[in-house]
Formats: C-alpha cells, sequence, structure tokens
C-alpha cells in the first residue's frame, strides 16, 4: 500500500511476531500478527506495533510498544484479517515487507487508552504522523482530506462485524479523534443519554420494562445516575444484572433511548459485601463484548485492602480528560467530612502514618520510599491530634468504592449499585451521591442504583427515578413519580414508594391499647406526650374524641 504521507517522515514494515522484538531504524514502525488465538466471529485482527521514534529533538530512541487492530480494506484470497497478512510474512520471515508490498490495508487502536499513550509519549503532531503511517482509521476519519480507501474500510465486514463488535473499541471509535490534538481535548459527556431494558422474569406473567435517563439538560441539578427503588421482590437487583448480561451478550434487550446499539465504554459492578452472594454475572466469561468488572463494597479475606488500592491509584501513570487518576481520586473523597484526616498505616519501624492525599508529594526517591513504607495490609484510618481512630463501614466503604472507581473508571463508563445503603447511615448518604457525582462529571460516566432507601431518591430529580410495582397478579409496571423528589421530604417520597400512609403494626396495638383504657383525652396526653410522636397522637385524640362523641349521641 501507498503510504499517504510523501515525506516519508515514517516507515512502516511488516514482520513475523518473532521479528516484532528487534531494533528498527529511528522513524520506522513494524507490525506483526499477533499469535493470540483471539479472534472475532472468526476474523483475526490482533497485531503488535513497535514504533521507533524519529531521531530529531525532542523525541528518544525508546520504542513504544502496543496492540492494535488490522484488516484489509479488501478480502485477499477470501481473507481480510492477519491470516492474509501472515502469510505475505511468513514468504520472507528474516526480512521485512514493505508497506507498499501489502494490499491496501487499516487499523485502529482497541481502547481510549492507547490513543492517550501515544499522544502523551509522542506529542500530538507526531503522534498523528505515525497513526497516519499506519492508515488508524480513527486519525483518517478525523481529516477533512478524501482518502478513496476510508468509506470502503468504514462499510466493510470485517470493521462492523470485527473491529467494532465490543463496547470498548466502539466507543473509542465514537470518540477517540479529539484525545489526537491533546491528551487535554478528550471529551467527556459522550456516552449514551439513558438506557431502555427489557426483560421477563419467571413467575411474571409480563415483561419488565424500564427507561433510564442520564440527562435532563440542566447543568446545575445532578443528572448522571438514575435510580430504581421498589419493595422487596420487584426485581430491582435483577434489572442490574439483566443489564449486564445483555451487554455482555450484546442482546437487543438492551439499547439506548432511540432503540439504537448504547454508547458506553465499560461497565463496573458494585455489590454491598463480600459475604453474600453478588447479583452481578461473573466477570470471567470468556468472549464478552463489554470491558466488565464486580467489585464489593467492602474488603474480604482474600481481597485488597483499600490502602493497596490507594498505592496503586498514586503509583498509576494514566489519566482521563488530562486529569490523573489519583487527582481524580482525591477530587472525589473531598466530599468525605474531614477528609483531610484520612491517612494510610505505615510498616513497624517506618515513618507515622501518610496522609492519602500527599502520598505523591516531593521528589521522585522520597515518594518511592513513602510507597514502599506503606503497610498495604492495613485499612486506612483517621488521624486527630496525632492520634489514630478506625474508620466506620460506612466510611471504609466510601472510600474503598472511591479507590476502586478511580482504578478502573474510563470516560464513558456504565456504573452499577446493588444496595449502597447496605453500609451507609442515612446521613452518609448525601455525601456518597456528592462523591458519585463528582466521579461521573470528571469521567463523562453515568450510574444507575437499585436501592430500599428513599435518602437516595431525594438526591435525584424525577425524571431519572423509577418505581417498580408489583400487582395482586405479580404483573410488573415501572413507573416515574409525579412528586417532585429531589430535596423531597422522606416521609412524603416513601409515602409515594412504599404506601406508608399508615401507623406501624405496633404503633396501631399500641393505639388500640391506649384507646382500651377508657382514660379522657387530657389523661392520654398528659401520659404519653413525651413519649409518643405527634402524628400518632392526633390520632388517638381523633379515636377518643370520636369515641366521646359517638356516646354523647345515645
Amino acid at each position: 500500500m501507498v503510504a499517504e504521507n510523501p515525506s516519508q517522515d515514517y516507515c512502516v514494515q511488516f514482520v513475523t511476531e518473532r521479528g516484532i522484538s528487534r531494533q528498527s531504524e529511528p522513524g520506522t514502525i513494524t507490525i506483526a500478527p499477533s499469535s493470540d488465538s483471539w479472534n472475532d466471529f472468526g476474523e483475526r485482527i490482533l497485531v503488535e506495533i513497535a514504533i521507533q521514534p524519529r531521531s530529531e529533538p525532542p523525541f528518544s530512541h525508546e520504542r513504544l510498544t502496543f496492540r492494535g487492530f488490522f484488516g484489509f480494506v479488501d478480502k485477499q484470497a477470501g481473507k481480510s484479517d492477519t491470516l492474509h497478512l501472515r502469510d505475505i510474512v511468513d514468504q520472507t520471515p528474516d526480512t521485512p515487507v514493505s508497506a507498499d508490498k501489502v494490499p491496501d490495508y487499516f487499523t485502529m487502536l482497541p481502547d481510549m487508552a492507547s490513543y492517550r499513550r501515544i499522544v502523551g509519549y509522542l506529542g500530538p503532531e507526531e503522534a498523528r504522523l505515525a497513526l497516519r503511517a499506519i492508515n488508524d482509521i480513527v486519525e483518517a476519519d478525523d481529516r477533512p482530506v478524501n482518502r478513496p480507501w476510508l468509506r470502503a474500510a468504514r462499510e466493510s465486514q470485517i470493521f462492523l462485524n470485527a473491529f467494532l463488535r465490543h463496547s470498548e473499541p466502539y466507543f473509542t471509535w465514537k470518540n477517540a479523534a479529539p484525545i489526537l490534538r491533546g491528551v487535554e481535548y478528550e471529551e467527556l459527556d459522550r456516552i449514551s443519554d439513558g438506557l431502555h431494558i427489557k426483560f421477563r422474569l419467571a413467575g411474571r406473567p409480563n415483561d419488565h420494562d424500564l427507561t433510564f435517563r442520564f440527562a435532563d439538560g440542566d447543568a446545575v441539578l445532578p443528572q448522571r445516575f438514575a435510580i430504581v427503588i421498589g419493595k422487596n421482590g420487584v426485581g430491582k437487583s435483577q434489572t442490574l444484572a439483566q443489564i449486564v448480561d445483555a451487554a455482555l451478550a450484546g442482546k437487543p434487550k438492551l439499547t439506548d433511548t432511540r432503540g439504537d446499539r448504547p454508547l458506553f465504554n465499560r461497565i463496573l459492578g458494585f455489590y454491598p459485601s463480600a459475604t453474600i452472594t453478588s447479583v452481578f454475572p461473573s466477570d470471567r466469561r470468556k468472549h464478552a463484548r463489554v470491558w466488565y468488572r464486580r467489585f464489593s463494597m467492602v474488603s474480604g479475606r482474600s481481597r485488597q485492602t483499600t490502602s493497596d488500592l490507594i498505592v496503586q491509584l498514586a503509583r498509576s501513570i494514566e489519566g482521563i480528560g488530562g486529569t490523573s487518576r489519583y487527582e481524580i481520586f482525591l477530587k472525589a473523597i473531598t466530599t468525605i467530612d474531614g477528609f483531610r484526616e484520612l491517612v494510610l498505616r505505615t510498616k513497624s519501624g517506618e515513618r507515622g502514618p501518610v496522609p492519602v492525599h500527599g502520598l505523591n508529594r516531593g521528589a521522585e526517591q522520597e515518594t518511592i520510599r513513602r510507597y514502599a513504607s506503606i503497610n498495604t495490609r492495613s485499612e486506612p484510618v483517621r488521624m486527630i491530634d496525632g492520634k489514630t481512630y478506625p474508620l466506620s463501614s460506612g466510611e471504609l466503604s466510601f472510600l474503598r468504592f472511591a479507590a476502586l472507581a478511580g482504578l478502573y473508571i474510563e470516560n464513558g463508563t456504565l456504573l452499577l449499585f446493588d444496595e449502597p445503603e447496605t453500609h451507609l447511615h442515612p446521613n452518609f448518604i448525601s455525601q456518597f451521591v456528592a462523591l458519585l457525582d463528582g466521579l461521573l462529571a470528571q469521567t463523562g460516566s453515568a450510574a444507575i442504583l437499585a436501592t430500599h432507601s428513599v435518602y437516595f431518591v431525594r438526591e435525584a430529580v424525577e425524571e431519572q427515578v423509577t418505581v417498580l410495582r408489583s400487582d395482586e397478579d405479580r404483573a410488573i409496571s415501572a413507573e416515574t413519580p409525579t412528586l417532585k423528589t429531589f430535596g423531597a421530604d422522606v416521609g412524603a417520597i416513601s409515602y409515594f414508594v412504599f404506601g406508608e400512609d399508615q401507623p406501624s403494626r405496633l404503633a396501631l396495638e399500641v393505639e388500640n391499647k391506649i384507646m382500651a383504657q377508657t382514660a379522657s383525652w387530657a389523661t392520654v396526653f398528659e401520659t404519653y406526650k413525651d413519649r409518643v410522636s405527634l402524628d400518632l397522637l392526633g390520632e388517638i385524640r381523633a379515636r377518643v374524641e370520636g369515641t366521646d362523641s359517638e356516646a354523647d349521641g345515645q
């Protein structure tokens, strides 16, 4: 294939996988078919790519290596994937094959992180030259120059069925181009603005039919997460499981709000406890169509501690939208009361506890020593006036979620939460939602929370709340509240969601016992005014005075 770049800034050559490790001249890009047996619908598209930067300053001679997708624009001997490329390079296994000896081809990097990496390493202009040399389809589609091969490549079966089969490369195809101007130009908020899921559970006469919306057009109100709430057994948690199952298998029951393929990068599922079986499907499924992981909100015996996760974050060189993952994490935890008091314990004989927000301070050698001093088997604690205090289960849950999300979230991630209130006092829920909303805003992501807690509902506008109900025939309905939920009274929300307009059964029993005493209202009030609620007293008064009126009438 003749290179588009007439100045020959980069020379492209093809080799066997064994040849990819050989050192090459500056300004050379080497491509080899991968030995990985992974394929999409029978198409083998993985290649290993090595870029030897040009020798002109400020570029070094260190090679940049990564994986990519490769396809031929037109089928060659009935093949359009790397099987034909392997046939070509195997003919001269010890000699590289120049690009002009290879039929028209195109490439693409598999994820957003790969485009960030090449731009961060080479700089925007040099990265474009390198990507242009290998006919990267994202780079080509971002330029207004007519390229005869581009349209054919975009419409080819190998591109549509293999390159874009999985959610992460599909999201990358739609959103990676701005990164080529510089990592700080990465655009967020490109995830689908809503999802629709339809499924049938055993024993139900009708389908669960739910639509979740993540944007209401108001930049002030929280709009990045949706809530599903209802009584036990109506299918809240199963809704999350069905979303993951559909995404993993690419089933059509999951769409965006227009009925099209949903646009998200990856899925993270969070369940309440390591001792409770997760409703989420296994994250070890082979041939999954979406990058997916599930996590417990608390540490288990065999799981990484939160301290270990935080150290990993501090050492990470990755970022999103020009912000490092550690910085994203630190900004998120500012919603925790007294966040500057949070510290990590150190090993015996080392210095005192290290503040969570101070892990990366100082020179490189000092920072590395600080990492090594952390006791990663111990959970974070709070330090006040030189003394350390254990964190509550809710605070640990907060911090663990923020660390996990900081490590694994990507631009355009869908986060799913099953009963996140399990370890949270109602007063903490508002802080948790603020932390979550901050993470979603920093990464252009969205979330769905399945909950029993009306305290979560009051943190969302009603358009983003779905109430599941089951009637006498076990038919399921999904309703949007007529109540203005954001900032509403939790009692009013509870009444709408659960129909809790009656006193508890025990309260009703107490009321009946008081009525059986045949005392006057004045006596009842004097006896119980400081012991029961005004609401219950009001109901007792109405019954007492109603009884008196009936007696007078007789």
